[in-house]
């Protein structure tokens, strides 16, 4: 296995979901364009967004629209290198907010007369794999004076560590000529694996493409715009992985702000749910939303993800508030989850003693109330709290009686005669406040939690405190899979 440290790919995707690159973009706007229709999002952090989305959902005209509208033809330039073309789209404008070098750009696109709008940017580059490493592959197998453009440029060492780890092939060296084909530079390899050499046009398409795709990357100056369409083209589940890691790599090092479109569920296992947008049809417009969680993308491919296991909490009064939570901040991670109710807080911890934590199937976490942080339980297996710093039952009343609207309209029942018996329970004990509720107005108990949980989770006091809970669990979920 190559020297390529997972510390250091660690950092570099930690690093491009944090650090803000010169040249960025920070928000994207298109409007009345054919096979998009209307959408706007904004890209608050980071130097890295990947859209995803279902085949037919408009990630290539939107990745398409962004080139229109703020990059430029290259002269001599890498072949395989794209401009691509949007004759098909007969209206619409594109608007895309930007930093360069300190200064924040507007730059504008008309679809119907190729007029834009903006100042001076820097390079802006469109990759599109499927299209380009087959025809820069052509090119060079049909070249008939490839030798003498090799003789003229020459060969030049490039570490094998790199094109290694993303191939998953063992290259003792790897050397590459740029040779002039046109108007444009195209790359070719020279490898030695296994004590076997061999050049480009003897590689399979989906070595290439990664060898490519590399070399493209490693083309593109420092605090470059790169776009790149479907990385994943040719390549195995395997080295999709990799590659994912790789443009993170030259992302974090050469300062670029990249952004990537994709269905692939392995390039995706790699990209932090920050970074992510899902691009859905709805009718004649897309729309892009921001991943809550690895759960909302696997849903939008058509994957099911396996059960993730069970969260164990204390009472009743726990499981309607962490299942608010998730309704409301994480709805797909209650596909995979149970939420659990057992009796008190040393049931949980028992119960969590007597799992073995190796070997399991599934996961599991134990959820205590917010008012046993400090009483010291240790566990093997993950230990959180619920928010707050009392039992649930009291944050959720206060929650309730702050908002009885909303506890009525999940109730179905008349806001009158709701503000009647919760007057008649005014100073019963929260934990008693819920039973008393449904035996005086003949509500189902189960509704009437429910209902309070969506009062608290809809609470502002509660909303960054549930989404960070919901956070946890995800992350918890996730990594104890992997």
């Amino acid at each position: 296995m190559p020297p390529v440290k997972t510390a250091a790919l660690k950092d570099n995707w930690k690093h491009v979901t944090e650090r803000q690159h010169p040249f960025r973009i920070s928000s994207i706007s298109v409007q009345g364009i054919r096979g998009v229709g209307n959408l706007n999002t904004q890209v608050d952090s980071g130097s890295l967004l990947a859209i995803c989305g279902s085949n037919g959902s408009g990630k290539t005209t939107l990745l398409r629209c962004i080139h229109a509208c703020i990059g430029g033809e290259i002269e001599g330039g890498p072949l395989g290198y794209s401009a691509p073309d949007l004759a098909s789209l007969s209206e619409g404008t594109v608007r895309v907010e930007i930093t360069y070098n300190g200064t924040k750009e507007v730059a504008e696109y008309c679809i119907a007369d190729g007029s834009s709008v903006r100042s001076e940017l820097g390079d802006v580059y469109y990759f599109e794999p499927s299209a380009s490493a087959p025809s820069v592959m052509k090119c060079l197998r049909e070249a008939p004076d490839l030798e003498e453009l090799v003789e003229a440029s020459g060969f030049r060492d490039v570490d094998p560590d790199l094109y290694t780890y993303a191939v998953g092939r063992d290259y003792s060296a790897v050397r590459v000529s740029e040779v002039e084909i046109g108007s444009g530079i195209a790359p070719h390899f020279e490898v030695d694996c296994n004590g076997v050499k061999y050049y480009s046009h003897d590689m399979v398409l989906g070595e290439f493409a990664i060898f490519h795709l590399i070399w493209l990357l490693e083309y593109v100056p420092k605090n470059s715009l790169v776009l790149i369409e479907e990385p994943e083209a040719f390549i195995s589940p395997r080295s999709q992985v990799a590659v994912a890691d790789v443009i993170a790599k030259f992302t974090d090092e050469k300062r670029l702000f990249t952004v990537f479109t994709t269905h692939s569920p392995q390039v995706l296992s790699r990209t932090p749910v920050s970074a992510m947008r899902i691009l859905v049809r709805l009718g004649s417009s897309c729309e892009l939303i921001s991943a809550s969680g690895r759960d909302e993308y696997c849903a939008v491919l058509g994957i099911t993800r396996p059960p993730g296991g069970i969260v164990f909490v204390e009472d009743l009064a726990a499981q309607h508030m962490t299942q608010a939570a998730l309704r409301e901040f994480a709805p797909s991670l209650l596909t995979r989850l149970s939420v659990v109710r057992l009796s008190g807080d040393t049931t949980v911890i028992t119960t969590l003693a007597g799992i073995p934590r190796l070997g399991h199937p599934l996961s599991f976490v134990g959820l205590l109330d917010g008012d046993s942080a400090d009483k010291g339980f240790k566990s093997d297996w993950p230990l959180r709290f619920l928010p707050g710093d009392r039992a649930p039952d009291s944050h959720m009343l206060e929650a309730t009686i702050k908002d009885l609207e909303t506890f009525s309209h999940c109730l179905g029942i008349d806001i009158g005669t709701v503000k009647l018996h919760a007057s008649n329970l005014a100073g019963c004990d929260p934990h008693d406040w819920p039973h008393e509720f449904a035996r005086s107005s003949g509500a189902n108990l189960q509704s009437v939690f429910e209902a309070m949980g969506s009062c608290w989770a809809r609470n502002d006091e509660w909303d960054e405190s549930g989404r960070g809970l919901c956070g946890e669990l995800a992350g918890i979920f996730d990594d104890e899979r992997t």
